[in-house]
């Protein structure tokens, strides 16, 4: 198991195709953290062992045992969102019709993408989707303080305070 480097966002990739799986992962490289797994049983056991949860997952819908009807990407949608139900799920799938498409949105995935997909699309939209995870963290920070009766430059220099202190 590898080790997420500070900063660096993390995506897990669950796919059966290995050449699919090595293409995304030479791709998205540079920019995420990637984490890869063959099957739904594998990404789960990858899931328990990591401190945190990939903020992002590109879930193929056909994966072993039955690789040719898409029931295990939908039950491997509905396990990651409870393992991690902040975490953003995109079915990179070849199952492309509408209605897998709606199903995998049902169930909580942030997008349907069919195959075959442009790297730099796929990483624009991995990129746009960590702004909305920003953006939505942001926000609900905004929110806890307010109610708090402060501001997010209060909590700062209220936690440089409290650190000197300690100091």
């Amino acid at each position: 198991m590898q080790e997420a480097r500070p900063g660096k966002p993390t995506l897990l990739i669950v796919d059966d195709d290995a050449l699919i799986v090595d293409t995304l992962s030479y791709a998205l490289g540079a920019d995420f953290e990637v984490y890869a797994c063959e099957s739904r049983t594998h990404a789960i056991e990858l899931l328990r062992q990591l401190p945190e949860a990939p903020q992002l997952a590109l879930v193929d819908l056909g994966l072993p045992p039955r690789p040719h009807a898409p029931d295990e990407g939908f039950q491997l949608i509905a396990d990651l969102l409870a393992h991690s139900p902040g975490m953003r799920i995109f079915v990179l799938s070849g199952q492309s019709d509408a209605a897998h498409a709606r199903h995998a949105r049902a169930l909580g995935a942030a997008e349907f993408i069919a195959k075959p997909c442009d790297p730099a699309v796929l990483k624009s939209t991995l990129t746009r989707a960590l702004g909305a995870l920003a953006s939505g963290l942001h926000q609900q920070l905004d929110a806890a303080l307010s109610a708090r009766g402060q501001t997010i430059e209060d909590a700062i220099r209220e936690e440089g305070q409290h650190q000197a202190a300690e100091q």
